[in-house]
């Protein structure tokens, strides 16, 4: 799979482009917009998620990819989104699907973020 540090090292320097944006234009006024939950899947099939994965999901929302990434694949994931109550809805869902074990839901600016050690 040598494309996955490829994906994984453009992504990091899109974030670090971001991360510049965001120092000169700062603002938390940002729209969430759910992706649909069959498009959801679909991007964690073709990311080909095992559950010896961890799935990060930047802008996390409602937490929707994170818990189907620990529901049907068994991964464990890391939501982040910067709106608190979105936070507290995926913390919610991910109780309610049983998943609340493989998944971790941080309140955080996205373009700023630091996961702490994870818990599991």
């Amino acid at each position: 799979m040598r494309r996955r540090p490829a994906v994984l090292l453009g992504l990091l320097a899109a974030l670090a482009g971001c991360a510049e944006y965001r120092a000169r234009f700062p603002s938390a006024d940002v729209v969430f917009i759910a992706t649909p939950e069959d498009v959801g899947l679909e991007m964690l099939r073709l990311a080909a998620v095992r559950a010896h994965d961890v799935v990060f999901d930047l802008g996390s929302g409602d937490g929707r990819i994170v818990i189907a990434a620990a529901r049907e694949f068994g991964a464990r994931g890391v939501g982040v989104d910067i709106d608190a109550g979105l936070v507290t809805v995926s913390r919610t869902a991910a109780r309610d699907a049983g998943v609340a074990d493989r998944t971790t839901f941080l309140q955080q600016d996205l373009f700023v973020t630091a996961c702490p050690p994870p818990r599991w």
